[in-house]
């Protein structure tokens, strides 16, 4: 928690979509919401993992080889009503965003929700476990070290705005008519 504070953070968002830790289990939702840490700094923790996770329950979201179709979140009007969330959170407060991938390089935080933060003008830091922050610049000099700078184009390479890797569904998705419904309680 020594990280928020350093960083000035006032509300820690949650944007797991299991928001639970079979290994680290102080880092269950259930039991940050009470942290002694986060509530000893002033830090106050929101869950919005079913409306920014980087793993939904529907199928229409991941590919034929299971890759978390990115394009498809970030269109969908439940995602768009959750960075509208965050933006207004992050109004309010310092706001760090929170899941289990410690390296930006490869999590959802930066690959979707950041992009499209970033699309809209906000400038993203990331906070690294060794107590560094890093902007976007500086995660895209990290990519290129000792190559030529290039712009790279997605689509003129063939490639689609998708997880890095490939996941899989645990249970069974629920109707894409129950995904795009308004979820009737959340944190937010």
């Amino acid at each position: 928690m020594c990280l928020l504070q350093a960083c000035q953070v006032r509300v820690l968002v949650d944007v797991r979509s299991s928001p639970y830790s079979k290994y680290a289990g102080q880092f269950n939702s259930d039991i940050m919401q009470s942290h002694p840490a986060l509530l000893a700094c002033g830090v106050r923790y929101l869950y919005a993992g079913k409306m920014l996770g980087g793993r939904p329950e529907n199928v229409v979201f991941y590919d034929d080889d299971g890759h978390v179709c990115y394009d498809a979140i970030a269109a969908s009007a439940t995602f768009q009503d959750g960075q509208r969330k965050l933006l207004e959170v992050a109004q309010q407060a310092v706001t760090a965003i929170m899941c289990s991938e410690e390296d930006p390089h490869d999590c959802h935080r930066r690959l979707l929700i950041a992009r499209v933060l970033a699309d809209d003008g906000v400038t993203v830091r990331h906070i690294r476990g060794d107590g560094r922050v890093q902007t976007e610049v500086d995660l895209l000099l990290e990519d290129t070290a000792g190559q030529l700078g290039f712009e790279f184009d997605e689509t003129a390479k063939g490639n689609t705005w998708k997880s890095i890797r490939s996941v899989s569904l645990k249970r069974a998705p629920p109707s894409f008519s129950e995904y795009f419904e308004k979820p009737e309680s959340d944190d937010w």
